[in-house]
């Protein structure tokens, strides 16, 4: 969770094939998305299996919030380039 750009990632791994878990997944997430969250999900294989998409979109998602909540990107030192 970034708490600054009120931006969550979830990995979702095989419990979330379950009915049950999902609809709590999809409570939950509404819930979060009522107070200003964006919550990004990946599934596991996603992690385990295309790394270079899930930080492409994780990256994306966190200059859109950025760019929506008025936060100026970080220093370029501060990313340890």
């Amino acid at each position: 969770m970034c708490k600054e750009l009120l931006l969550i990632i979830e990995v979702d791994g095989i419990t979330h094939l379950f009915e049950e878990t999902v609809a709590k997944d999809i409570r939950k997430e509404k819930d979060l998305e009522a107070v200003g969250f964006k919550v990004l999900r990946f599934t596991d294989s996603e992690v385990l299996n295309d790394i270079s998409n899930v930080i492409r979109t994780i990256e994306y998602w966190a200059e859109v919030r950025r760019e929506m909540l008025g936060i100026p990107p970080p220093d370029p030192r501060q990313r340890g380039k």
